[in-house]
């Protein structure tokens, strides 16, 4: 079951950045993530990135801080 988040999504300043598409893999979930300036779409299943990760139970700790996305791939909760 996927879950529905709210997000804050500033449109001038997503507006500069390029689309981005990612592949994230959170225990057996497989997720294609398309950024397209405030447009964000999250779909199951595979396609063309720019950038694969996978996370595992502890993710939920990098999430709420306990973890610096350094620490987090260091010690193998995030593989990128």
């Amino acid at each position: 079951m996927l879950r529905k988040y709210d997000m804050n999504i500033h449109a001038s300043t997503a507006a500069a950045l390029p689309a981005t598409a990612y592949a994230a893999r959170f225990d057996t979930a497989e997720l294609l993530i398309a950024v397209d300036g405030p447009r964000l779409e999250v779909t199951r299943g595979d396609g063309p990135v720019d950038l694969a990760f996978a996370a595992g139970p502890d993710f939920r700790r990098l999430l709420r801080g306990e973890f610096a996305p350094e620490e987090a791939v260091a010690s193998g909760v995030v593989h990128v």
